[in-house]
C-alpha cells in the first residue's frame, strides 16, 4: 500500500484536527501536510476539501487542484448528499463525494482506495521508507542499530539518509565519527525556507554512503510545537531518499509522533531484562493506540546471548509480540566501534554483521505481517515478577 501525503483544505480548525486524527488512524502511512499558505496541495497525494458551508468555492478549489495535479485524489466533503452534487463534484474533478459526519469505515476505504490508484499509477516520484527505531528505554543500544542499519542499507547502493530526533543526546554524529555545522535544529529554525535543497546542505555524508541529519544538542528542542515541522522535514528527505532512518530515542514526543504515523515499520528496541521487557510492553501497547502503527511494529532484541537471563518465550508472551530478529551481546566490539567511530557492520565481526544484514532484509520486506501472541498478556510468566507489573 502507498504511503500518502495528504492536505486538508478548510478553514475549520476542528475539522482539520477530526480529519487529522481519522487519517493517521487508518490502515495507510499517511503525512498530513499543513495547508496554512495554501500552498500544500500541490505536493500532495490526497486533497480533502471541505464544501459543508460554501460547496461553489470548494469545487472552484476541487477544479483548481485538479488542474494543478492530474494524480492526485481529490475528496469533496459536505454537509448532505445528493445525485445532483455527486454529479457536479465529479465533473470538477473529484474522485469522492463524501458527507459530514463521515460514515463508519466509509473514509478509511477511501483513503485506500486513494492509496491503491498513487501505487498503480506510480504516484510520480516515489517516496522513501521510513523506518523508525525507538527503544524500550535510555541505554537499550536504539543508536547503534539504527546508525548500522543506516549504513547497511547505504552499502545496499540505497540512497539513505538518517534523523537524529532525540533531544539533547543526539549522537549519531558521534557514533559515525562525523562532523558537522548543523543539525535538525536549523531546520526548525528555518521552517518557511524548507525545501529539497535546504535540507541538501544540512546533511553530513559518511563514507558508507549513509547521510546524517544529526540531532539536538539541546535538552529542551525540539519542543512539542515543532511537530508539523519535523514532519515537513521527514517528507522532504523521503522526497530525496530511497529511505529514511529515524532515531526515535526513548520517548513518544511530538517528533517521534510525527515519524511514527509516517513510518513503514517501527523497530521497537528491548534488552532481555524485567524494566526494558515492561516498558516495552507499555511502548508496544502505546504504538498500538495509533491507529494501524500497532501494525508496522518489530520486536528487536538487542544484547541477547544464550543462556537468556530470560527465557524468549517468556519475553514473547509479556509483549504479545514475536521477537523478529536478536542481536548478541558484544560489549567489547560495541566500545571498540563507538570509540572509534567506525560502525559496526564495517567490522570483522560477523555475527553482528549478519545481523544487521538480516535487519536490512526485514526491512527491504517490510510488508512480511508481524506476529502476534494471541491471548492475554503475562506477567513475564513468573510469579516473583508480579508486583513490578
Amino acid at each position: 500500500m502507498a504511503r500518502l501525503i495528504a492536505a486538508v483544505v478548510t478553514d475549520d480548525a476542528d475539522l482539520k484536527r477530526e480529519v487529522t486524527r481519522l487519517l493517521r488512524d487508518g490502515t495507510t502511512p499517511i503525512s498530513v501536510a499543513d495547508d496554512r499558505a495554501g500552498t500544500a496541495g500541490a505536493s500532495a497525494d490526497l486533497i480533502i476539501v471541505d464544501g459543508r458551508d460554501n460547496l461553489r468555492s470548494a469545487i472552484g478549489a476541487v477544479e483548481r487542484a485538479r488542474a494543478a495535479s492530474a494524480a492526485a485524489s481529490i475528496f469533496l466533503v459536505a454537509s448532505e448528499s445528493s445525485s445532483d452534487l455527486i454529479l457536479q463534484s465529479m465533473r470538477a474533478g473529484a474522485n469522492e463525494f463524501l458527507t459530514w459526519p463521515f460514515a463508519e469505515n466509509g473514509f478509511d476505504d477511501a483513503v485506500s482506495r486513494a492509496s491503491s490508484r498513487r501505487g498503480a499509477a506510480g504516484g510520480g516520484a516515489p517516496l522513501a521508507s521510513i523506518v523508525v527505531f525507538i527503544g524500550a528505554k535510555g541505554g537499550v543500544g536504539t543508536t547503534t542499530v539504527a546508525v548500522n542499519c543506516g549504513v547497511e542499507l547505504a552499502a545496499q547502493k540505497k540512497p539513505t539518509v538518517m534523523a537524529d530526533l532525540k533531544n539533547g543526546l543526539g549522537d549519531a554524529a558521534l557514533f559515525l565519527g562525523v562532523r558537522s555545522r548543523f543539525s535538525v535544529l536549523d531546520a526548525i529554525d528555518n521552517a518557511e525556507r524548507l525545501d529539497r535543497e535546504f535540507l541538501a546542505g544540512l546533511v553530513a555524508k559518511h563514507v558508507s554512503g549513509l547521510e546524517l541529519l544529526p540531532g539536538s544538542d539541546q535538552f529542551d528542542r525540539p519542543t512539542s510545537a515543532d511537530g508539523e515541522v519535523i514532519e515537513n522535514v521527514l517528507r522532504l528527505l523521503s522526497a530525496r531518499y530511497e529511505y529514511v532512518v529515524v532515531d526515535a530515542g526513548s520517548q513518544i514526543t511530538a517528533s517521534s509522533l510525527a515519524a511514527l504515523y509516517m513510518s513503514e515499520m517501527i523497530g521497537v528496541i528491548i534488552n532481555p531484562d524485567v524494566p526494558s521487557i515492561r516498558n516495552g510492553q507499555r511502548l508496544i501497547e502505546k504504538i498500538g493506540q495509533l491507529g494501524s502503527c500497532g501494525d508496522r511494529v518489530r520486536v528487536l532484541l538487542n544484547r541477547a546471548s544464550a543462556p537468556f537471563p530470560i527465557p524468549l518465550p517468556q519475553i514473547e508472551d509479556a509483549l504479545g509480540q514475536k521477537v523478529h530478529l536478536t542481536f548478541p551481546s558484544d560489549y567489547r566490539t560495541v566500545a571498540t566501534a563507538l570509540n572509534s567511530g567506525v560502525p559496526l557492520t564495517f567490522s570483522d565481526n560477523s555475527t553482528m554483521a549478519d545481523q544487521f544484514k538480516r535487519l536490512t532484509g526485514l526491512i527491504l520486506n517490510h510488508q512480511s505481517a508481524p506476529q502476534k501472541n494471541s491471548g492475554r498478556r503475562s506477567a513475564l510468566g513468573l510469579s516473583r515478577f508480579a508486583s513490578m507489573w
